[in-house]
């Protein structure tokens, strides 16, 4: 089974989707010997054209011009690579909607093979990708009337996002519901400073983007609207990028502002608490990665994280927004106690484990893979 999986960016360009198309690429191609995996991307300055990454084989095609064009000039390499190479793949695979899974239906038709577009992140406050091409009106609209006419299957990561689909009119038969995926081997290796900190303080690790779609103004308003006594015994630990200042926004030194790291699990370190307060999610790598590494969980009540977490069971959900919300269930970290911490630590990674293991989730695709193929 030969899959040609195609995305804007891939490695060493890695954000969200980038990682889980290559987690589950490598995953595909170390458990099963007849599963191959192309990936097609975007050539940028100092990259190879052709190379193996953890087995797979990345692709680089131009992307050439101004703005808009770079968009349309990488389809028409994509195209051209097709029509020359098409008779080698089975299935062809996006990992995004816009272009990916307009591409995919495209040449879905045109070549004759069974098109999947998985829906990533994107979204906005009014919902997932294809909320917000919907919403967009114009080309982008027409496209998504396109790929819900042409496309194979359209692979939904969270319960909201399958709601979202169902709601633009896409079918039963064409929605494929499957969890982002995460492999629970543990990285054993941890920070010594956040290890040391853990010694003295209550540990609050926040890691993503610096983006209001992140919440991260709101988790900087909610943490200063603590008491002092809480701020005290605790240090607040925040790693990314972004066009937030966070910087601006600190003053005391219960925040640590650590910036770009490269590998977050370091400072996951077991018992610590993390807060994703996104206005909106897909399912965010950083909460499974907190989760496989055993911190306690505070998560506003959007997208994936209600599929992941749910409120005093496996951590605590609070409004998405709310600063006072946020500041109370913060506060309540203070008041469990150690035993029910544990437990609800200990329930969370059993849901990942049931429901976002890797090795399970790999599983699913192999055999959607399977069933388009034989549809076809």
């Amino acid at each position: 089974m030969k899959i040609l999986m195609i995305i804007n960016s891939f490695y060493p360009l890695m954000g969200g989707a980038e990682k889980q198309a290559e987690r589950l690429s490598s995953e595909l191609i170390n458990k099963n010997k007849d599963v191959f995996v192309t990936v097609i991307t975007r050539h940028y300055r100092g990259l190879k054209r052709r190379e193996f990454v953890s087995g797979i084989e990345v692709i680089r095609l131009p992307a050439i011009g101004p703005g808009k064009l770079k968009p349309l000039t990488f389809l028409i390499y994509c195209f051209l690579y097709l029509l020359l190479k098409n008779k080698k793949y089975d299935v062809l695979h996006a990992h995004s909607l816009s272009l990916g899974g307009f591409a995919v239906a495209l040449f879905g038709k045109i070549f004759n093979k069974p098109a999947i577009s998985k829906i990533a992140g994107g979204g906005s406050s009014k919902g997932c990708e294809a909320i917000n091409m919907y919403c967009a009106g114009g080309l982008k609209r027409w496209r998504l009337n396109y790929i819900k006419k042409n496309i194979s299957k359209v692979i939904a990561i969270s319960d909201a996002i399958n709601s979202d689909l169902k709601k633009l009119g896409f079918s039963e038969n064409t929605i494929e519901r499957i969890n982002n995926g995460i492999s629970m081997e543990r990285n054993n290796t941890k920070s010594s400073d956040v290890l040391s900190l853990s010694n003295s303080f209550d540990v609050y690790v926040y890691t993503g983007r610096y983006e209001l779609i992140k919440g991260t103004d709101i988790l900087l308003k909610a943490w200063y609207g603590t008491s002092e006594d809480f701020r005290k015994s605790s240090k607040l630990v925040l790693m990314g990028k972004g066009s937030i200042d966070v910087q601006s926004l600190i003053k005391d030194g219960s925040v640590i502002n650590m910036g770009y790291v490269e590998n977050t699990e370091e400072y996951l370190v077991q018992g610590n608490y993390f807060i994703l307060p996104s206005r909106y999610e897909g399912i965010s790598n950083a909460l499974l990665e907190a989760i496989k590494n055993n911190n306690f969980v505070i998560a506003s009540n959007v997208g994936g994280n209600k599929d992941i977490i749910k409120n005093g069971l496996s951590g605590f959900i609070f409004e998405k927004e709310s600063v006072s919300d946020l500041i109370s269930k913060l506060e309540l970290t203070k008041k469990i106690e150690r035993k029910e911490k544990e437990d609800l630590i200990a329930s969370s990674y059993s849901h990942l484990d049931a429901n976002f293991n890797l090795n399970k989730i790999s599983e699913s695709y192999k055999q959607l893979y399977k069933r388009v193929i034989e549809e076809k």
